[in-house]
């Protein structure tokens, strides 16, 4: 069964995961569990989803779209990022809703660099994550 976590409406970052975890008491023993959710698809065993739904959280989980449930894997339909642009967008003028998908198809490392001394907090962790995902450290 796969889960499907919203890192973003539950303000982390992408690249952050989520924990759940519980006890249960058992014939005078306690058993404790823990699931990681990742942002996007979560592939769980039934048991492991049984854990989350009963867990107090997750009625709230879902009512803020944070998490769904769904029966089969979904396709992931993978958007096509947009071209890289011939001049380098001035991401300083955009939203962070803007910027997101400029900075996500960028691959000029100095490029995202420069960006990280946008003073958002948004758009550095975003960069930070473009960084991490192009396999270079960002500058803190």
């Amino acid at each position: 069964m796969t889960v499907i976590f919203s890192a973003e409406k539950f303000g982390l970052s992408k690249s952050t995961p989520y924990y759940l975890s519980g006890q249960i008491a058992r014939e005078g023993d306690i058993e404790t569990w823990q699931i990681t959710l990742t942002d996007g698809s979560n592939q769980l065993t039934d048991r492991e989803i049984e854990l989350i739904k009963s867990h107090p959280d997750t009625s709230a989980l879902e009512l803020m779209g944070v998490i769904t449930f769904g029966d089969t894997p979904k396709e992931a339909k993978e958007e096509t990022p947009p071209p890289p642009p011939s001049d380098p967008i001035n991401i300083f003028n955009l939203s962070i809703a803007k910027a997101e998908p400029v900075i996500k198809a960028e691959t000029n490392i100095q490029l995202l660099k420069q960006w990280l001394t946008d003073p958002r907090t948004g758009i550095k962790d975003l960069v930070g994550d473009r960084l991490l995902e192009l396999g270079e450290m960002p500058d803190v």
